[in-house]
This record gives C-alpha cells, sequence and structure tokens, in this order.
C-alpha cells in the first residue's frame, strides 16, 4: 500500500521523535517540506516500490534499506548535526534510480566551553540492480570547529568528516561536489596544543558505466592548534571511468590523502589535483 503525506510533517521537539515506514510493493510519497519547521528524528524507510521527496527534508538521520524502484529527494536532505552533535548518517539503498538536490551531514557547531567539534554523519548511496545515481548539489560531510576556552596547554580537537560511497552496481553516476573535511582544532593560549580533525574517505564506483564529475571534491584534514598535528586528507577513489563534466579540482590537503583514478579518465576540462604527501595514481589511460 502507498504512504502519502500530503503537506508538511515535522516533529515535536528538534531530532527526537523517530519515524519508521514499510510499504511493500507500494509507494512512499512526501509532497510537503519534511522538518521544514521542527526536524524529524531518524527516519527509517524499511520497504517501498518508489519513494519521492518533493521539497526539502531535515532529520536527525536517514536509512532507506530497500526498494524497488527509483528514490528521489527533490529538496535538500538535512542531517547536520544540532549545536555540540555530531551529524547523522545517510544511508540510501534502493534497485532503481537515485536523485538527490544535496546532502548534508555537517557536525553541529560547538558552543559548549573546552569541546572538540562534532563529527559529520557518513554519506552511503547504493543503487543496487539497475540505475543511475544523480546529486546534483553538494554533498557535505565536515566534521566542526573544537571550542577551546581555557588556557591551560590542552586544547580541544576538531572533529572528523564523514565518508562518503557512492556505488551503482550497473548504471552511472554523477556527482556536482564533495567535501568531507576534518574541523579544525582550536587552542585559546600560544601553548595549547590539539589535533585536527580527519577528513573522511571518498570512493564512487559506476559499475560498466561512467563517473561523471561536475565539481570538486575537497577532502582537507583539519587544521592544527599549537604544536599539534593537522589532521589526515581522506583518500580519494575513482574505481571505475571517469569523465569530467566541469573544471574539477580534488584537494586533499598537505596531510597524506591518497588520489586514484582507477580506470580511464576523459572530459575536455581542466584538471587540479593536491595531494600534499599523498600519492597520486592513473590506473588507466588519461585523454
Amino acid at each position: 500500500g502507498t504512504i502519502t503525506f500530503g503537506s508538511t510533517l515535522d516533529g515535536t521537539t528538534a531530532h527526537s521523535e523517530t519515524l519508521s515506514l514499510t510499504a511493500g510493493t507500494g509507494n512512499i510519497d512526501f509532497n510537503g517540506i519534511v522538518g521544514g519547521t521542527t526536524a524529524l528524528g531518524a527516519v527509517t524507510i524499511v520497504s517501498a516500490a518508489d519513494v519521492a521527496a518533493d521539497l526539502g527534508f531535515a532529520a536527525t538521520s536517514l536509512t532507506q534499506t530497500a526498494g524497488t524502484g527509483d528514490t528521489t529527494f527533490s529538496g535538500a536532505i538535512d542531517a547536520s548535526g544540532l549545536t555540540n552533535t555530531a551529524g547523522g548518517a545517510v544511508n540510501i539503498t534502493a534497485d532503481g534510480a537515485l536523485t538527490f538536490a544535496s546532502i548534508d551531514t555537517s557536525g553541529g557547531v560547538i558552543d559548549t566551553d573546552d569541546t572538540a567539534g562534532a563529527a559529520g554523519g557518513a554519506v552511503t548511496l547504493h543503487s543496487d540492480t539497475a540505475g543511475p545515481i544523480l546529486v546534483s548539489g553538494l554533498i557535505n560531510t565536515s566534521g566542526s570547529a573544537g571550542n577551546d576556552t581555557t588556557d591551560n596547554t590542552a586544547g580541544v580537537a576538531g572533529g572528523a568528516g564523514g565518508a562518503v560511497s557512492i556505488t551503482a552496481d550497473s548504471g552511472s553516476v554523477t556527482v556536482a561536489g564533495i567535501t568531507t573535511s576534518g574541523g579544525a582544532a582550536d587552542g585559546v593560549g600560544s601553548n595549547d596544543t590539539a589535533n585536527g580533525g580527519a577528513a573522511g574517505a571518498v570512493n564512487i564506483t559506476s559499475t560498466g558505466s561512467t563517473t561523471t564529475l561536475n565539481g570538486g571534491i575537497t577532502s582537507i584534514g583539519g587544521a592544527l592548534a599549537g604544536a599539534g598535528t593537522q589532521g589526515a586528507g581522506g583518500a580519494v577513489t575513482l574505481n571505475s571511468i571517469a569523465v569530467l563534466g566541469a573544471d574539477v579540482a580534488i584537494n586533499t590537503g598537505v596531510t597524506a590523502g591518497l588520489i586514484t583514478f582507477s580506470s580511464t579518465l576523459n572530459g575536455d576540462y581542466l584538471l587540479t589535483l593536491t595531494a600534499g604527501t599523498g600519492n597520486i595514481t592513473f590506473t588507466g589511460a588519461v585523454g
């Protein structure tokens, strides 16, 4: 049976009330904004044919474990963390096409004294039978900066960026831009020391088809404080045939974040690569 929300859907307390939906072979439709006034808690889609959300969607996290049709989120998905809270995960698996406007799972801003930054949530998108994956806007899984207020030689670390994994088992992947950077450490005094947050890894696979990059990938470790260490850059791996759809910059910062093209690379656009102390590997023919 189809499950339809014909208008807006909100929680009572931000990021508290959970929602679990099981439609079997029916569709799930969200016709209005979800969480526009008060974000939902964890949302789980257990089963459905097609899933469609026409406008923005805000929740603690979003999981779809099965879908026999297409999944389309036409508005922005916001699973970013509340103040002092880690970002939530977005994990979508369906048989058909996956289409998204943008996804934000970044860690929440820290306003509590002497508190480390919040981690970003992971993003996992998987079309497991036959369908392309398209993300037309930014995927942002960044960690947030720490907040140090006491001058005592101990700073506070930045939050880690969330990993991004995009896999089309039998279809193309098209992305506009991905940011998985770690948050900056903070030290209020000149002797306060802390490490920046590690960036999340980026792994994209489009089996039997192409991965088109229409924007850059930024996976930089968070800045250090004092005598600390900058966070490690995240590895960026393109496992399938890659095509540049625009000028593209891939940046894993000054620390070791590998950049790997595991198949061929084509496209009449500029490509700028920054891997710091990490390696850059082209396994297939370029151009």
